[in-house]
């Protein structure tokens, strides 16, 4: 696909992301001319193997993702100030550790592989506690905010449907939208607002906004975009995510209906998957291979 175009890169860490400065551009490509941002990310994780993403940023820029080696193993990593350590979970036969969010107590929340199916973790920077959802075959957890509340999704024995659900201490609560046949949480801020999917009963799939106290979420539709899927939330409402433009896959940041897509430039396709109070946006772009990357927004 070509040579990546982005104007700065940083082999570990957002240090560099701040040297950088945003650089915003409306190149006129997108539906509704909708302004596209991406010129100043920064390459960001392990970069030496076969992918990397960057899944969860907090307050204080730490990122938590996933590294696939050159022999495929995959494990956990965490970004703290730019220094890379590795997060495994020390299950004898587990493997493809997968951390998802980080919170700002830097705990980390995912899920790892045991035989064939997922459970979901904790990692609190020492060790790790595995969970999974009461009666649950497979767990995989997504989200984690400032009071320890996590999201994800379950499977029961024998389906292929997943279900939200909520934890908040040792109480678990399914959280499933409203006529929703499979569903899964994938970020939550600190107020309680969580993002999210469903698929409805025609197979259809829609992302969702679940604002704290609501009776159902609302469904998310943006103009000149499609296949919207919200991955991060943070507590000024703003949602991050991915979405299609025709078949191509962009990243995109939206507050209220003001859409900005998110596009690494030399990149065939961006996803974003977190994004934190400051505004720094993590994910992941797709060349030859997948990498981590960090953007400035404000």
């Amino acid at each position: 696909m070509g040579v990546r175009a982005i104007r700065c890169i940083a082999a570990a860490g957002l240090a560099g992301a701040f040297a950088c400065g945003p650089q915003t551009t409306s190149p006129g490509g997108g539906p509704g001319d909708l302004p596209v941002i991406g010129d100043s990310a920064v390459t960001i994780g392990p970069n030496t193997g076969e992918a990397t993403r960057a899944n969860g940023i907090n307050d204080s820029n730490f990122v938590a993702g996933i590294y696939v080696d050159l022999t495929s193993t995959q494990f956990g990593w965490l970004s703290k100030n730019g220094v890379l350590s590795s997060i495994v979970v020390n299950i004898p036969g587990a493997f493809n550790t997968a951390p998802q969010a980080i919170n700002d107590s830097n705990d980390v929340v995912g899920y790892y592989t045991l035989d064939t199916s997922n459970h979901a973790f904790i990692y609190d920077g020492v060790g790790y506690a595995s969970f999974d959802y009461p009666g649950a075959a497979a767990t995989e957890a997504f989200g984690i905010n400032a009071d320890g509340v996590i999201v994800g999704t379950y499977f029961m024995s024998g389906s292929a449907n997943g279900h939200a659900f909520k934890r908040t201490g040792a109480t678990y609560t399914n959280i499933d939208p409203p006529a929703a046949a499979s569903a899964a949480a994938l970020g939550i801020n600190s107020l309680g607002d969580i993002v999210g999917e469903y698929v409805d009963s025609t197979g259809n799939v829609h992302g969702y906004l679940w604002t704290h106290g609501a009776a159902s979420p609302t469904v998310l539709n943006y103009s000149g975009v499609s296949s919207v899927l919200p991955y991060g939330i943070n507590d000024a409402l703003t949602i991050v995510g991915s979405a299609k433009i025709g078949s191509s896959v962009v990243g995109f940041m939206a507050k209220g209906s003001a859409v900005t897509l998110i596009e690494v430039p030399g990149a065939g396709a961006t996803e974003a998957f977190g994004i934190n109070n400051a505004g720094l946006i993590v994910g992941v772009y797709v060349t030859t291979a997948q990498f981590g990357f960090g953007l400035v927004t404000q």
